[in-house]
């Protein structure tokens, strides 16, 4: 009885491998998108990395912030900024040479989702 419940779970232990690696995300390195922006135009990515740098837009619910990877960085444009030193993971559309403000940004990600993980110090 015990070697037949065995002998179902190693049947079934290469399905539960395959389900945990498609559920894993995978990250996209910054320094891809910041030196092929016109690959990624308009495309969907997820980047992981910290925030560096922060800008609000007053008068505009929005805001942007910097995140790093190392292996580049990249602005976010995003209704919900977070702080300096937060670990995040974005997903959004990569756009190129945006203008907030009089001020031209190169490449940038409009956020449609975050994950704040944790904060540096």
């Amino acid at each position: 009885m015990l070697i037949e419940k065995e002998t179902r779970i190693v049947k079934k232990l290469p399905f539960f491998i395959l389900l945990l690696f498609w559920g894993c995300a995978t990250y996209q390195p910054i320094v891809e998108i910041t030196e092929n922006p016109k690959d990624f135009e308009n495309e969907t990515v997820t980047i992981k990395g910290t925030v560096v740098e922060t800008l609000a837009i007053p008068l505009i619910n929005n805001g942007l912030y910097k995140v790093d990877d190392n292996t580049g960085s990249i602005w976010i444009l995003s209704r919900d900024v977070p702080l300096r030193g937060e670990r995040v993971i974005v997903k959004g559309d990569v756009k190129t040479a945006i203008t907030i403000s009089n001020k031209t940004f190169g490449t940038v990600i409009i956020e449609k989702d975050k994950e704040i993980k944790s904060r540096d110090f």
